[in-house]
């Protein structure tokens, strides 16, 4: 790595660097990775680019991530958009709520019914709130 980064004249901040292990053997290999003399430390999941990514290449942290993220600003819209029109709350639900849902999506698209039911079930409560439900994944 270190070759590279010199031949490509970039440089890896050896703290904020991570390995993740994709693997599904009983007995992965196991491999140290330094940089610059400062070892990189092993992770199960890490983010990139806003994606949660595993070492089983399961969604799941992700989309818990995401519904987290998701459910608290919709309490923050409900606690401070109580007085506003139907018309501004869902405006700062599109502006706000759904870009943390949809944000590449096509990549991490759901495909098993626990976490497609996870996601809707943060759409659903915006019935609650009589904003116009989103268009289903």
């Amino acid at each position: 790595m270190e070759e590279w980064e010199n031949r490509w004249q970039m440089a890896f901040h050896p703290e904020k660097c991570v390995v993740i292990r994709v693997s599904n053997k009983r007995k992965p290999i196991n491999a140290r990775h330094i940089i610059h003399g400062h070892m990189l430390q092993e992770v199960d999941s890490s983010k990139y680019l806003g994606v949660t990514i595993s070492k089983d290449l399961r969604w799941d942290d992700h989309i818990n991530t995401i519904t987290a993220k998701a459910n608290r600003t919709l309490g923050f819209l409900r606690r401070n958009m109580r007085g506003c029109k139907s018309s501004a709350r869902a405006a700062a639900y599109q502006g706000l709520v759904r870009p943390t849902l949809e944000y590449a999506c096509s990549t991490w698209d759901p495909w098993n019914s626990g976490n497609i039911q996870q996601v809707e079930k943060v759409q659903s409560q915006i019935c609650n709130q009589e904003l116009p439900r989103p268009t289903s994944w």
